[in-house]
């Protein structure tokens, strides 16, 4: 199994996201949104829909629920979270990607930050 290039894959979901918001998508945008777009950026990167789950159950949140993951159960875990205060619509103008994936060291098998 090859290492995921998590900067590769964020700077993919970003771009993706972009086109929505150009596209007058972005009061549409949602977790949900960004969590799909995720999954097909993976997949361009070689990770195959088998090696995902989503909301998958965490007993350590006491009934909560993480949005991805790959390689589950011990894989890398991907929480989405809009900023405190911030609506849920419009996910992708709050949540700079672009930003978090510059923030990233190379090869940091991290998926989010």
């Amino acid at each position: 199994m090859e290492a995921i290039d998590w900067g590769d894959v964020w700077r993919d979901v970003a771009t993706r996201m972009s086109a929505h918001r150009q596209a007058g998508r972005a009061h549409l945008l949602t977790e949900d949104a960004v969590r799909m777009e995720t999954v097909l950026a993976l997949g361009e990167h070689g990770v195959e829909p088998a090696r995902l789950a989503a909301e998958v159950s965490a007993p350590a949140l006491a009934g909560g629920k993480l949005d991805l993951a790959v390689d589950p159960p011990g894989g890398t875990v991907i929480e989405l979270k809009c900023p405190p205060g911030q609506p849920h619509g419009d996910f992708a103008r709050h949540h700079d990607l672009r930003r978090t994936a510059a923030r990233l060291p190379p090869g940091r098998q991290r998926a989010s930050d």
